[in-house]
């Protein structure tokens, strides 16, 4: 399982971003994932991975390089207007990856 922490690109190179809180909420996405697979006999790698701009680059770069063959995923659901201005991040992996991909909608 990854979980990317997305750092916000700064307008302002003076401005300091602490990130810490996004990792360690990042961290509790994963571990609570990470039981829930164990709990069903399962096993599941974590990886937090910290990415300024698109998320999706950084999954797909992950996938070939661990060799996923599915890379299961959830949209957040936006609208077309932000995903047109913004950029979807499933659309990126759902494009580019080197595997199957599943994303589950909101």
């Amino acid at each position: 399982m990854i979980h990317v922490v997305e750092v916000p690109v700064m307008i302002q190179p003076d401005l300091m971003f602490d990130s810490a809180p996004l990792t360690r909420d990042g961290e509790m996405i994963l571990r609570t994932a990470q039981k829930q697979v164990e709990q069903n006999g399962l096993k599941a790698d974590i990886l937090l991975k910290h990415q300024g701009g698109n998320s999706g680059h950084k999954i797909v770069a992950v996938a070939e390089e661990k060799g996923f063959t599915l890379i299961l995923m959830h949209a957040r659901g936006q609208s077309k207007a932000a995903t047109m201005l913004l950029g979807s991040v499933s659309h990126t992996v759902a494009h580019n990856a080197p595997c199957s991909v599943l994303i589950l909608r909101p």
